[in-house]
């Protein structure tokens, strides 16, 4: 029987976990030249201009990328609080120890 300690763990494993596949498949997304039917011009999507937010981010220029998607922030949001949970995960692991 699994007692609470240990699905408590196994819990903060598949989350950091998760949050590596999600990272993952962000750079796979970003870097890959995948092709899109938005990317015609014909079509417009809920994540149109990501791409270049997402650039416009890793350079430090907000303004440009809410400009690009403005759901930008729900991304930087999400990104932040799976930094933030991340790390207490790892510092209660290391105090522990």
């Amino acid at each position: 029987m699994i007692d609470k300690k240990e699905k408590k763990q196994i819990f903060e494993n598949s989350r950091i976990i998760s949050y590596f596949v999600i990272l993952f498949a962000g750079v796979l997304q970003c870097t890959l030249p995948f092709t899109y039917f938005c990317d015609s011009g014909e079509y417009s999507c809920l994540l149109c201009g990501m791409r270049h937010a997402i650039d416009y981010i890793l350079q430090f220029d907000f303004y440009n990328a809410y400009k690009s998607n403005p759901l930008i922030i729900v991304i930087i949001a999400i990104g932040l609080l799976m930094i933030v949970d991340t790390v207490i995960i790892v510092f209660n692991r290391i105090k522990k120890n």
